[in-house]
């Protein structure tokens, strides 16, 4: 009989003793409906915060159908919901030619090549506001999110829902973070994404206008009457998303006091941001709120297997990979475009060229037309081919000038973060060729740093390009500067992963109680733009009468001293012709 009662009581002692150790979080991750390679991130994320005993519930809307194969990928003890929108065949359609020919032709920014996204995502929206998602998170009973950036809608579902999340800014420090995130506007350094065309290291003339176009942003995000002054195309998708929230019979009360989705981004415990602090400026002051964790996706280098294996072996001067991420179709290039690629190439006959294309084809090009040394694969282990990279002797050697035998020489890259993080991880040098809006501030970066070099897309020529490619290949400092960067990566005593899984646990546990309260004593969230405006404009009629008030006493104070000065009997002696202006006469002492 003893027995037994201490058969139950014993596990329930160690129930009450160990439940606040092992007490486990509940967390919700949204990701994109994107290609599996570029959500890998997010996945490994969910994946590893279920393996340390948590709560992991991840949420992603099917813009498209999604291919049934024969053994499926699926996360482990994680609750994987899916909602497919059920867009129209027209815009299914042009989802699937999304970053085709126009991202080639339009100028840099334009709206027009992701037109087709953005349709998607309010028509997804739509349908999440129509279906029990919201009910089944609430019935959860959640402690924490995770939004990434880009799509807005599920900014509006946590407000809804008055969960605390972590915003996550995966394409890099943009600006829409660094505005929401409280970081102090600097004139001296100012977002280089602004003004695309500008310099790394911006002229006064080039200051004022970048930090007139900050401030322009900033003012519109502050008061309601001021939204004219923001971009129309850039917030677009924010406008349209937001007025659905209004609408919504269920939300339209609880969103009518808000006027743009950067009210809800300040909300947000913690910034995670896909960057390093290797390459983003030192002059920047960040809030505490902002974690770098770039190259969070990654995975270590594997062998390379067949047919890879033996092409690079063959390779007498390195690889090249051309990559232009999961958005951009290769397939779709204009031909003068891609012809311009392969006669570049084709004069490179001793470097073996891996091209991911999405169709592993091109249009209006025959096979013939693609040289020997040019591999086209709809599948590239991106991060294993960088990594095939022996490490150079000459940074140990000081008389050996020669940087080893390096596999992977170089990445051609539209300048996406992963790849951008990735190239930089393994030590290999950049091309960049800017096509998308978040592309020109991480090459930016990169270009600055000394790693890489940006090639505009007006600009694209035969030439042009050989020579990018040339001076890449044969200036050494590129691959010192690249192969550097990568060392001071790996030797890292923390991983970005594990970086990112205590910080949310933190969060999760502690709330926005993790970092001190902010008090704001003085600023346009307490007493108003009007308010603000009189207060700067009395302090500056105060200092202007302030500095005219003391150089007149000074002026004053000098006269009279003067009036009153006496020469004493000694100085007489001693300066005998020194004269004195009184009256308009000029008298000498003798």
């Amino acid at each position: 009989m003893l027995s037994v009662v201490w058969r139950g009581v014993i596990p329930t002692l160690l129930g009450v003793l160990l439940t606040p150790i092992v007490s486990s979080l509940r967390i919700a991750i949204f990701v994109p409906d994107v290609p599996e390679e570029a959500r890998n991130g997010l996945n490994q994320l969910a994946q590893q915060l279920a393996y340390r005993n948590h709560y992991v519930l991840t949420f992603r809307a099917l813009l498209l159908p999604e291919v049934r194969y024969l053994v499926m990928h699926k996360l482990n003890m994680v609750e994987e919901i899916k909602l497919e929108v059920g867009l129209p065949q027209s815009l299914q359609e042009s989802l699937r030619n999304l970053g085709g020919r126009s991202v080639w032709t339009l100028p840099y920014g334009s709206p027009e090549p992701v037109r087709p996204l953005i349709e998607a995502n309010v028509e997804a929206c739509r349908v999440i506001l129509n279906s029990d998602l919201t009910d089944h998170l609430r019935r959860v009973s959640l402690d924490l999110a995770v939004v990434y950036s880009g799509n807005p809608c599920y900014l509006g579902i946590v407000q809804n829902l008055s969960l605390p999340f972590v915003y996550f800014d995966t394409d890099g420090l943009q600006d829409e973070t660094l505005l929401a995130s409280g970081t102090p506007v600097d004139p001296m350094w100012l977002p280089p994404s602004t003004r695309h065309s500008y310099p790394f290291r911006l002229s006064l003339a080039e200051r004022i206008l970048t930090f007139a176009d900050f401030c322009r942003s900033a003012l519109s995000n502050w008061n309601p009457i001021l939204r004219l002054l923001r971009n129309r195309d850039a917030s677009e998708l924010d406008d349209r998303i937001m007025a659905l929230f209004k609408n919504d019979s269920a939300m339209g009360d609880a969103f009518r006091h808000f006027h743009s989705f950067h009210q809800i981004r300040q909300q947000a415990a913690l910034y995670f941001v896909n960057s390093d602090y290797l390459i983003e400026p030192a002059e920047r002051r960040l809030s505490p709120k902002v974690v770098y964790v770039g190259g969070y996706h990654q995975e270590l280098a594997r062998p390379l297997f067949e047919p890879y294996n033996d092409t690079v072996a063959s390779a007498k001067n390195g690889i090249i990979i051309v990559s232009f991420g999961n958005v951009v179709n290769c397939s779709a290039m204009p031909p003068a475009v891609v012809r311009i690629f392969l006669e570049v190439f084709r004069r490179l006959p001793d470097n073996r060229i891996f091209w991911r294309v999405r169709e592993a084809r091109f249009e209006e090009i025959e096979a013939n037309e693609i040289p020997p040394n040019v591999n086209i694969s709809r599948y590239l282990p991106q991060v294993d081919l960088l990594g095939q990279r022996q490490p150079p002797h000459c940074f140990f050697k000081t008389n050996d000038d020669s940087l080893g035998s390096p596999e992977a020489r170089l990445l051609i890259s539209h300048g996406g973060a992963q790849s951008a993080l990735e190239a930089m991880t393994a030590g290999v040098p950049l091309l960049g060729i800017p096509l998308l809006l978040p592309n020109y501030n991480t090459l930016r970066k990169l270009e600055a740093r000394g790693m890489a070099l940006i090639l505009e897309k007006e600009n694209l020529s035969v030439q042009s390009l050989l020579e990018a490619i040339r001076r890449l290949l044969d200036d050494k400092k590129y691959a010192k500067v690249a192969w550097q960067l990568s060392r001071m990566i790996n030797e890292r005593p923390f991983d970005s992963l594990d970086k990112a899984i205590n910080w949310l646990e933190l969060i999760g546990r502690y709330k926005k109680s993790a970092f001190p309260k902010e008090v704001e004593s003085t600023s346009l969230k307490e007493c108003g733009l009007f308010s603000s405006a009189l207060l700067s404009l009395f302090t500056l009629l105060i200092s202007v009468v302030y500095f005219n008030w003391s150089k007149t006493t000074a002026n004053l104070n000098q006269e009279t001293l003067s009036e009153e000065t006496v020469p004493m009997p000694e100085q007489t002696a001693r300066y005998p012709t020194r004269a004195k202006k009184a009256e308009g006469k000029v008298t000498v002492k003798g």
